[in-house]
């Protein structure tokens, strides 16, 4: 019997997620709306608000109502769910921002903590995607990993992952070319990498514990 660990569990629930972060998602946005967003809002973060689940002890700001799915739960775990919302940053990107809480019943601190953070990190970025960059992050007194990925048609993911007593905490922003919703991405061809904007570190600082 294969051995249960906290890196199978988390990558378990990381495809889980990875599973609603795909082009189906994008879909669902038609031309006409999804012109009207960008109009309506072109990245001003002044218009983000902060969100507080106290239940799962974090706050963090996002563009709007983030929808709360709840993901499947293997033993050991007692609870894993998923906060996401999604916008258009410009005409030609669309950006899901998620944060993933994984409640477990045993406490994930300890000395192979950095290799269970980067093993998350990196087993987060879906399939296709390469590791451009790695960097040691912090939130109050816990540590954690950042990994940055994209993939050849332009994609970009940055994600950061938290262990925090018995929970981890996984920040992932999914930045994708959109076009308007008028050609499919897969269609369009190699773009010209998505950078890293304003309002990807703004949601990935925002993130703060609570009690």
């Amino acid at each position: 019997m294969r051995c249960i660990t906290p890196q199978n569990l988390l990558a378990s629930a990381i495809a889980s997620t990875c599973l609603l972060w795909t082009p189906s998602i994008i879909s669902i946005y038609s031309p006409d709306s999804a012109i009207a967003q960008t109009q309506n809002s072109q990245t001003n973060l002044a218009n983000w608000k902060t969100f507080t689940y106290q239940s799962n002890g974090f706050k963090s700001a996002f563009p709007s109502s983030p929808v709360e799915i709840s993901l499947p739960t293997q033993q050991g775990m007692r609870d894993a769910r998923l906060f996401m919302q999604m916008r258009l940053v410009n005409p030609e990107v669309i950006t899901v921002y998620g944060v993933a809480v994984i409640d477990f019943i045993s406490d994930l601190n300890g000395s192979d903590t950095s290799k269970l953070l980067l093993s998350v990190c990196k087993s987060s970025l879906p399939q296709g995607f390469k590791v451009t960059s790695q960097s040691n992050v912090s939130l109050s007194r816990y540590q954690g990993i950042e990994i940055e990925g994209g993939t050849p048609t332009g994609d970009l993911q940055i994600g950061r992952c938290y262990a925090v007593a018995n929970k981890m905490y996984m920040l992932i922003t999914l930045s994708k070319p959109f076009n308007l919703g008028l050609v499919p991405a897969a269609k369009v061809g190699t773009q010209s990498p998505i950078v890293r904007t304003k309002d990807i570190d703004f949601f990935l600082n925002s993130f703060q514990l609570v009690k």
